[in-house]
């Protein structure tokens, strides 16, 4: 019996200390998992900084939960009895502006309001109008009182319906840009500047109709030439359905140096940084555009590319030199620059300047289709519509 007893004792303990250790393992394995979970999780959260405003007795504002590498947003500007708000600072000193539109919050931060005594002070005021006609409150949108030779900021962007608001501008002309946070003295007419982005299709523009006596892209009979992979084609044969495409058609064949595309574009009045973009695709799977091969010409000016040389590689699925019309090619909208426009008449050319054609087919130079060009401008624009019968 003792003996028995012994052994089932120890069997006891074993299955105890089995269970213990098993018990132990699998809560250590949670926990474990758990913390990994914890680590994978929290290494996707995006870090986010605590931005307080010290207004320095002026009336309160709402601490800002900013991303990192994003910008805080400028609030509107507090009050302090007997006092002109004169902007804000990086330091409690008072010596350093901040900017919000170029510093970039990597940390907490702290920003300081700046004030000037009235009794001290020659105040100005700063009136911002809506700048178009038909605006709400007399075309006032926001009027300021602030320190001359002191410090102005801007009110919160305005919005309006079918426009993206650019900046402030010192004058109706837009050739001096409201610097926010900056020192200005005396009393200030402020005005926004409203942009609207016009698309005008590139199989509106002229492909018939032409005069082949001074036109050498031009047959015979006046149609626009093109060239495919292995045949070619004229006038009404450059436009092909593409469901892709903005109004679901694109020009294409434009393979030969010295094709080109005219965009005649009347604007109401001259107007300085306007911008242009390109909405194009490709035949060819790789195809690499520089200013120089593909000119971009607004009133004989050839543009920069303002990012650089246009690379499109769609990649091994894409079809190559052929055209498929009623297929869905691939469009990518590319910023050329900013533009200069005229009062009246103005031209835009796409030119291709190349001769890099395509060992294995008829294609004598690079370039793309075409969709349609978009300007974004302040002005009324309108342009010619071919009807290309």
């Amino acid at each position: 019996m003792l003996l028995f007893y012994k052994f089932d004792r120890r069997l006891t303990m074993n299955r105890v200390l089995k269970g213990l250790i098993s018990k132990t393992f699998l809560c250590a394995l949670l926990a474990a998992l758990l913390a990994m979970s914890f680590v994978a999780c929290s290494g996707n959260d995006v870090k986010k900084y605590t931005v307080k405003f010290e207004t320095n007795g002026g009336s309160d504002i709402a601490s800002q939960q900013v991303e990192e590498g994003a910008f805080a947003v400028q609030p509107d500007d507090p009050t302090k009895t007997d006092y002109i708000f004169n902007g804000w600072y990086e330091d409690a000193d008072l010596s350093k502006t901040f900017d919000f539109e170029t510093q970039a919050i990597t940390a907490d931060t702290t920003i300081y309001a700046g004030w000037t005594s009235e009794s001290e002070a020659t105040s100005a005021t700063a009136t911002f109008y809506w700048n178009y006609e038909g605006a709400p409150d007399n075309g006032i949108y926001s009027s300021k009182i602030f320190v001359s030779g002191g410090r102005l900021t801007k009110p919160t962007n305005p919005t309006r319906s079918g426009y993206t608001f650019e900046a402030w501008y010192l004058d109706k002309e837009y050739s001096e840009k409201f610097v926010n946070n900056s020192v200005y003295s005396g009393n200030l007419s402020l005005y926004a500047r409203w942009m609207k982005q016009y698309t005008f299709e590139a199989e509106d523009t002229q492909l018939t109709g032409l005069d082949p006596d001074t036109d050498l892209t031009a047959n015979t009979e006046g149609n626009k030439k093109g060239v495919g992979f292995s045949s070619n084609f004229s006038g009404t044969g450059l436009i092909g359905n593409d469901s892709a495409a903005s109004n679901g058609k694109a020009v294409h064949g434009l393979y030969y140096e010295g094709a080109y595309l005219d965009f005649e574009i009347t604007s109401d009045k001259a107007e300085k940084g306007a911008s242009l973009s390109l909405r194009i695709s490709s035949e060819y799977r790789a195809v690499t555009l520089t200013q120089d091969s593909f000119q971009v010409m607004v009133n004989g000016t050839v543009l920069a590319y303002k990012t650089g040389d246009i690379e499109m590689d769609w990649g091994e699925d894409y079809m190559d030199g052929v055209w498929d019309s009623g297929s869905d090619h691939r469009y990518v909208t590319v910023v050329i620059n900013n533009i200069d426009l005229k009062g009246g008449e103005n031209l835009i050319r796409l030119y291709v300047n190349n001769a890099n054609g395509r060992p294995d087919g008829t294609v004598a130079a690079m370039a793309p289709i075409v969709d349609c060009i978009y300007i974004n401008s302040s002005s009324a624009l309108k342009m010619t519509v071919y009807e290309n019968k």
